[in-house]
C-alpha cells in the first residue's frame, strides 16, 4: 500500500514537472505574473489553485540525497571447524579462521546506498496522496473497483495503478490545468 500512495505522490510530481519548467517560445511575450505563480518562493510553500484543489509542495532546486536500492545474492558463510584433535568427531569453531562459503546455500540481502543528485530545477510535489476521487474526476476509471480488501471511499488513496496509469494520470490533469491557463 505504501509502495502505491508513493507512485501516486511521484507521478504527481512528474505530471506537474512540465508545468514548472514550462518555458515560452516568446519570453517576452509571457505575462511577468505567470512566469511567477510557476516557481515558488520559499521550500515547502504550499499551493491548491489547481482544478482539483490538491495541495502542492513548493521543492527549490538544488543537491539531494536519494537512495539506490538493490538486492544482492549472496552466498552464506559460516566459521571454519578445526579438529580438536585427531578424532574427526571433536570439531571445534575457531572464530579466528577466515569464513568459508557453505555451497548451495544462497542469501539474498538488500543494500541500500545513498546518492547525490542535483536539480537544475524546482518543482511542485503533491503534499498528499491523490485520493480514489480526484482519480476519478480525472481519468473517470476506478482501477481499485472489485479487488479484495479495498477500501472505496473518494477520501482514500488510490491503489491498484502502476507506473503507466500514474504518468497518465499527470499527463491529463497538466493538460487539463493548461487548457484552463492554470
Amino acid at each position: 500500500m505504501k509502495l502505491f500512495r508513493q507512485i501516486a505522490r511521484v507521478a504527481v510530481a512528474v505530471g506537474f514537472w512540465p508545468l514548472a519548467i514550462a518555458e515560452s517560445k516568446d519570453p517576452a511575450a509571457a505575462p511577468a505574473a505567470i512566469a511567477d505563480r510557476m516557481h515558488g518562493k520559499n521550500p515547502g510553500e504550499v499551493r491548491d489553485d489547481n482544478g482539483l484543489k490538491m495541495k502542492l509542495v513548493w521543492c527549490p532546486p538544488g543537491a539531494v540525497t536519494m537512495e539506490y536500492v538493490e538486492t544482492v545474492t549472496e552466498h552464506a558463510v559460516e566459521p571454519a571447524k578445526i579438529p580438536k584433535s585427531n578424532n574427526d568427531d571433536d570439531l571445534v569453531v575457531d572464530e579466528k579462521i577466515e569464513p568459508v562459503a557453505v555451497p548451495n546455500a544462497p542469501r539474498v540481502t538488500t543494500r541500500v546506498m545513498p546518492v547525490k543528485a542535483f536539480l537544475t530545477r524546482g518543482y511542485w510535489l503533491g503534499q498528499f496522496e491523490v485520493t480514489q476521487a480526484e482519480w476519478k474526476r480525472v481519468m473517470g476509471t476506478e482501477p481499485w473497483a472489485g479487488k479484495q480488501f479495498q477500501k472505496v471511499e473518494d477520501d482514500v488513496a488510490v491503489t491498484w495503478v502502476n507506473w503507466d496509469d500514474s504518468l497518465a494520470f499527470c499527463r491529463k490533469l497538466t493538460d487539463q490545468e493548461r487548457q484552463a491557463k492554470r
